[in-house]
């Protein structure tokens, strides 16, 4: 028996980004290339993750703060092979604008006393290049304020998640 079915098209669905993605703009960050011709780049922080999801909730609140490079503690020894040209030159073009707050952020946390960048790779590696001793951060979660190592800028703030696109 022949069964005659109209296929349905569906109509396209906005594109639904992980909170990960879509916190600051979620950069397209390229995969390092290594000389066998394979790609690495280490996996999501769980952790992080749990933060932003429940800063998007309500729970935690952000903060703005310059952090000393010597108290980031990267989550892994991952340093990328090859740093995007693109990236490079906003990067530098941010780094060397007068007005501090133009400078790329990098994101962290508190986790047993230490201040733990697991996302930004690529910024990260460049402060060290540049050897500034002091970069912008983007505080998510508690943390224990130490004027020693941070100084904390602006309100406090929270982040949402949007849920419908403009059209």
């Amino acid at each position: 028996m022949l069964s005659l079915r109209r296929s349905r098209k569906s109509k396209p669905q906005p594109q639904e980004w992980d909170a990960f993605d879509d916190l600051w703009g979620g950069w397209n960050y390229p995969k390092p290339v290594y000389e066998n011709g394979s790609s690495w780049h280490p996996g999501g922080d769980g952790h992080l993750k749990h933060l932003i999801y429940m800063a998007e909730h309500g729970w935690y609140y952000c903060q703005k703060a310059f952090v000393g490079m010597a108290f980031i503690h990267p989550l892994t020894d991952y340093r990328p092979a090859v740093v995007d040209d693109e990236f490079r030159e906003t990067f530098m073009a941010r780094y060397n604008d007068e007005d501090l707050n133009k400078r790329i952020p990098l994101t962290i946390y508190e986790r047993d006393g230490k201040l733990i960048m697991s996302n930004d790779w690529e910024a990260y590696w460049l402060y060290r290049e540049v050897q500034e001793s002091s970069v912008p951060c983007i505080l998510i979660g508690h943390f224990t304020p130490n004027p020693d190592i941070m100084a904390v800028y602006d309100k406090p703030f929270m982040i949402t998640k949007a849920t419908e696109f403009a059209e």
